[in-house]
């Protein structure tokens, strides 16, 4: 993987029409940069890489888009520069707040390495970020459960299972997905009714297995086949 070829360029697409439109451009190359909605539906794209001569240069860069003005405002970058962290969006209290989990800060473009710990929570109102406690295990491999407003995290290299509240980074830990397995690499996602699809690709002693895994993430905490290969 590479940032090499990283755009600030921004298309709309219209599904009506099935056609693609230039749309305001970013304030910075969105190299791994990540886009959550808050629940009133303001957009953000936060954090990137831009490769300038074969290395990453790391940015904490944050953006807000206006879909009515079709441009983007420059807003407080976050305190540890970084690409492809986990972010979701959430209220406490009325006030919307992202969470921005883990994430790159590898500029080698080594694949699974150099990964940050840092959890940091933007409050959309005032235009501010705080930290939250480091999380244990790096990586950027997280899939949020908004209900709980916790981050479900199988880190690169385990099998544990862990849960990260999103507004504090505090952790709990769940049994190993499957002891056979080792050395998974994975993707989330979240279901509409919460829990959480797991697709990775993992190793035993027979070679490669693709499992296919769906976390419930009501009681009892636990995984389930749900089909693959």
């Amino acid at each position: 993987y590479t940032c090499s070829r990283a755009s600030a360029k921004n298309y709309l697409y219209d599904s009506t029409t099935n056609t693609w439109s230039a749309n305001g451009d970013l304030p910075f190359k969105a190299g791994g940069t990540r886009l959550v909605e808050t629940p009133s539906g303001r957009i953000f794209a936060i954090g990137t890489c831009d490769d300038t001569g074969g290395n990453c240069v790391l940015g904490g860069n944050v953006a807000e888009y206006s879909i009515a003005g079709a441009s983007w405002t420059a807003k407080s970058p976050m305190p540890t520069a970084r690409y492809w962290p986990g972010v979701a969006s959430f209220t406490v209290s009325g006030d919307e707040k992202i969470s921005s989990v883990g994430g790159s800060i590898d500029t080698g473009f080594v694949y699974g390495t150099d990964e940050s710990t840092a959890l940091e929570v933007y409050d959309v109102s005032t235009d501010t970020w705080t930290a939250g406690a480091s999380i244990s295990d790096s990586d950027y491999l997280f899939a949020f459960q908004p209900t709980l407003r916790t981050f479900f995290h199988l880190p690169f290299y385990v099998t544990s299972l862990v849960a990260v509240a999103a507004s504090t980074g505090s952790e709990s830990s769940f049994a190993p997905f499957a002891a056979q397995l080792s050395g998974p690499r994975a993707a989330f996602s979240t279901l509409l009714d919460g829990r959480i699809l797991f697709h990775g690709i993992s190793y035993n002693g027979a070679g490669q297995v693709d499992p296919v895994l769906v976390l419930n993430v009501t009681a009892p905490v636990r995984f389930a086949a749900a089909g693959g290969d």
